[in-house]
């Protein structure tokens, strides 16, 4: 299991809950290996497939998966998605369960689905991604933010946002016109 240790209030209720269905699955109980700010999950991911798993559990948010994603990508190997983030965008458009007990029973049950990965800047997309504002919103709102606002969680974070000309966001280097679609 790679997982972002910020995301869980309770890792020992997580070690539980996991325990319990691994072994109610005759599995071994999962090696936790824990995302850095500089670590996200691809690395981890990676290694995992190196030493011959059969299943990446990634636990976390939508970076965190999609980390994983990427790092399993191609090799065979099935990611399973525990979505524990702010916004959970991956899991909610595969119509995935939030609950933990759910999330850990299709995990370890379900039959596997493809899905498409890119790259964006060199890192694995497999949700969405943003070009300016709401880009930066995520970035500076802390980890306590995020979780004490989960439904509400980008409004309340707009104030935090930095202020820029209308119209106008950076994307690689270049500039976009506001609503235009088309480079400046």
């Amino acid at each position: 299991m790679v997982m972002h240790p910020a995301k869980h209030d309770d890792p020992a209720r997580l070690r539980a809950a996991d325990r319990a269905a691994m072994t109610e699955r005759s599995r071994a109980a999962p090696r936790r290996l824990e995302t850095r700010p500089d670590d996200t999950g691809e690395r981890l991911a990676r290694e995992a497939v190196h030493v011959g798993v059969d299943l990446v559990l990634a636990s976390g948010g939508d970076g965190t998966i999609s980390a994983c994603i990427g790092g399993v990508a191609g090799s065979g190997i099935p990611p399973g998605v525990f979505p524990c983030g702010t916004g959970n965008l991956l899991a909610r458009n595969l119509d995935l369960r939030l609950s933990l007990h759910e999330a850990l029973t299709v995990a370890l049950t379900a039959s596997d689905r493809r899905l498409d990965v890119g790259t964006a800047n060199g890192r694995p997309l497999v949700v969405t991604a943003g070009i300016g504002f709401d880009t930066e919103m995520l970035e500076r709102a802390s980890e306590g933010v995020k979780h004490a606002l989960r439904l509400g969680r980008q409004c309340a974070v707009r104030a935090k946002a930095p202020r820029r000309p209308p119209g106008k966001s950076e994307l690689a280097g270049g500039r976009w016109r506001g609503g235009a679609g088309q480079p400046a």
